[in-house]
């Protein structure tokens, strides 16, 4: 019998513009020891179809238009609100894309990871605490017995990300369900994370959805994949069928958008349109220590050129970002800007140049206004 088994399942909006389909009539299931990955481009309902198994849609303007989902042989869309508080966080478990929007920012991470164990076991503050502890260590962070009382913005993107598979783990859960776990990570954390939920899922013998958009991120982890365009799974099946033998188009195209090859080279200007040189941005932390984010770097970037800065969490990458807008204070070096000196501009000269220079955000949350 399938750990979860989802039958028919149709999820809709009901908006000024009528009614949204988001999920319509998918059916799969979820085997213990087994990842099935859910795949499919943003606004295909991969999320919305799991989070509507738990209640996590608002209703409205979300509603259930019919099907079931059978975990442990009851249907979950016709648990009462507080049956499912009991399902949540326990039996079942959610790892979220962003761990910033989810972890309390004025709690340490060793009270947010205590609270769920002691709310469903009733285990008393000490025990609960040995035992986060221990999940922490187990996922991968450094000293836990010290980082047990640290903040979330303490920790970097990737270490974040781990205290949160360390949370849903925590009770112990049977099904685990992780959306887009690694969407904002760099490639090599984003490897990390993967091999260690993979690891977990193994060494515990839970069943696991992992969300993606991305098929190559589940490539070498998931045993099933369930591919979703448009509300609708449109193709299922192991992970060799899929890989070896797609037979839907759009299963297809995105297997054609793996990246493959190089880039065909152009004509470049004689004068580049970004040019760094000896670039310093160093940053003053309490002790009067000085952490230099970014230690003379050079680079030219050309007019149709796109330059790749690649590295781990913490390399500098997104400071170099910043530093060319002047988003942070620059300690030495030169910028120029299309025959401009940026490091120079000031004030009204400043504001100008950056309608000509932009920068898009990892996450979009936080530079869009929410009122």
């Amino acid at each position: 019998m399938a750990l979860l088994e989802v039958k028919n399942l149709a999820v809709s909006f009901v908006t000024r513009n009528g009614v949204n389909k988001a999920v319509d009539d998918i059916s799969f299931t979820v085997e213990s020891g087994k990842i099935t990955a859910i795949i499919g481009e943003s606004g295909s309902g991969k999320s919305v179809a799991c989070y509507s198994m738990l209640g996590l849609i608002p209703m409205p303007p979300g509603r259930i238009d019919g099907g079931q989902a059978l975990f442990d042989g009851k249907d979950l869309l016709q648990c009462s609100e507080r049956q499912l508080r009991k399902t949540r966080g326990r039996d079942i478990a959610m790892i979220f894309q962003d761990p910033m929007t989810c972890l309390n920012p004025y709690m340490t991470i060793g009270k947010q990871m205590v609270e769920p164990i002691v709310y469903h076991r009733g285990v008393s503050k000490s025990d609960a605490r040995a035992r986060a502890i221990e999940l922490l260590g187990e996922v991968g962070i450094r000293n836990p017995e010290s980082t047990v009382d640290s903040f979330p913005h303490e920790f970097s993107g990737g270490m974040r990300q781990r205290v949160m598979i360390a949370m849903a783990l925590i009770n112990e859960p049977k099904l685990l369900i992780a959306d887009e776990p690694t969407t904002a990570l760099d490639v090599t954390i984003q490897a990390q994370i993967l091999k260690l939920i993979a690891e977990l899922q193994r060494k515990r013998d839970i069943g696991v959805i992992f969300i993606s958009h991305d098929l190559a991120v589940v490539a070498d982890i998931a045993d099933e994949i369930c591919v979703m365009q448009k509300g609708k799974i449109v193709e299922s099946g192991d992970r060799a069928a899929i890989f070896s033998n797609a037979q839907h188009p759009y299963t297809q195209k995105l297997l054609s958008a793996i990246p493959a090859g190089t880039k065909v080279p152009h004509a470049q200007d004689a004068e580049p349109l970004i040019r760094v040189r000896n670039l310093e941005t160093w940053f003053e932390i309490a002790g009067s220590e000085t952490v230099k984010a970014v230690d003379d770097v050079s680079f030219d970037i050309h007019r149709g050129e796109i330059l790749g800065l690649v590295g781990e969490s913490g390399s500098g990458k997104s400071t170099i970002g910043r530093s060319l807008l002047r988003l942070v204070p620059v300690t030495g070096g030169e910028v120029t800007f299309d025959g401009t000196d940026v490091t120079a501009l000031d004030g009204p000269a400043l504001k100008t140049m950056r309608r000509r220079m932009q920068m898009i955000f990892r996450i979009r949350l936080r530079p869009l206004i929410p009122a």
